[in-house]
């Protein structure tokens, strides 16, 4: 449980302006952050309101890459370092050695080295979205059945906000997908990273805290300093229309749920 006050949890998904969302909230809230950051949620008998944030899907995989191209954020370490002590940690068993030696750590590495190359970051999707190279990044999204229709985004955001997890990502289509997030859905309230602010206020009063116009300047305030920023230009600018089409097919649950849509 990453952030919790006395009526609310908050559940930290990646690259959704979770740590500002965070800090205003241990800041004005006196809310209290329990490791690891983008953990799940313990308890889902919880009385507390379960809040989560989402971002569009489009600048969300913008804003991975180019955080990467940073040197920034677990999925940039993941794919461009090899685990020698996670592997040696497994031996005698070799399979984990030679996943790490065969790796293709230096193709990953060159997906970076033009941070405001739009087809670099369209090469660097098309690799994240290709189900034969999943594994290479995530061993579970990699060998679950949708990855084979749902992006990584979707992935992650289903992995955080849903009670079991597990059978979601056994999925076998988009259909089944919806149904099965919709049965086990955590999150009462959702923060759009685009309307961060008026959605925190708005879920800070359906929890029970008080706000008033005091505090409401305050997280206005704070909710434009941003953290874990990455430089790059506007989404809509790094697309083609094939990686357009393939978002909007890949994490249609996310795009349908929130309402988003491409260049809004």
């Amino acid at each position: 449980m990453p952030v919790e006050s006395d009526k609310l949890i908050y559940l930290e998904l990646q690259k959704t302006a979770c740590t500002t969302i965070g800090a205003i909230l241990e800041e004005l809230l006196d809310a209290q952050r329990i490791p690891p950051k983008h953990g799940t949620l313990r308890d889902p008998a919880t009385t507390k309101v379960v809040v989560g944030s989402v971002r569009n899907p489009w600048d969300s995989y913008l804003s991975l890459w180019a955080f990467g191209c940073q040197g920034g954020g677990h999925f940039y370490e993941a794919v461009t370092q090899r685990d020698w002590a996670g592997a040696r940690a497994k031996l005698p068993a070799l399979g984990p050695m030679l996943a790490e030696v065969t790796r293709p750590v230096a193709r990953w590495r060159r997906l970076y080295t033009e941070p405001h190359s739009a087809q670099r970051f369209r090469s660097w999707f098309l690799r994240v979205n290709a189900p034969s190279h999943c594994r290479e990044f995530d061993p579970v999204y990699g060998s679950s059945k949708m990855s084979h229709f749902a992006g990584y985004v979707t992935y992650r955001y289903c992995r955080l906000y849903t009670s079991d997890p597990k059978t979601v990502f056994d999925s076998g289509s988009i259909t089944e997908l919806s149904a099965k997030v919709a049965e086990s859905y955590l999150p009462q309230a959702m923060i759009r990273m685009e309307h961060l602010a008026d959605d925190l206020i708005a879920t800070l009063r359906t929890a029970g805290h008080e706000v008033d116009d005091l505090l409401e300047q305050k997280i206005r305030d704070r909710a434009t300093t941003k953290t874990n920023m990455s430089s790059h230009g506007r989404y809509t600018d790094y697309y083609d229309e094939a990686t357009r089409d393939l978002v909007a097919r890949r994490d249609e649950l996310i795009i349908t749920r929130h309402g988003y849509s491409f260049g809004a």
